[in-house]
């Protein structure tokens, strides 16, 4: 498991922030960046998964 993974883990566990920070070895202020971008890129790549194969209009087919 990579630092990423145990970070998102902790944090969907409801771990504080120093907690997250003492298990993978960073800064509170690490974690607290970390968590404040690196959760955006995450839920926007979800949601264009979700639109892979379908058409968003009755003109634009899936590729």
């Amino acid at each position: 498991m990579t630092k990423a993974d145990t970070i998102r883990l902790l944090y969907s566990e409801r771990c504080s922030i120093s907690e997250i920070a003492a298990a993978v070895g960073w800064r509170e202020s690490a974690v607290q960046n970390f968590l404040r971008h690196g959760l955006i890129r995450s839920r926007l790549q979800r949601v264009f998964v979700g639109w892979r194969g379908m058409p968003i209009s009755h003109v634009v087919m899936s590729l």
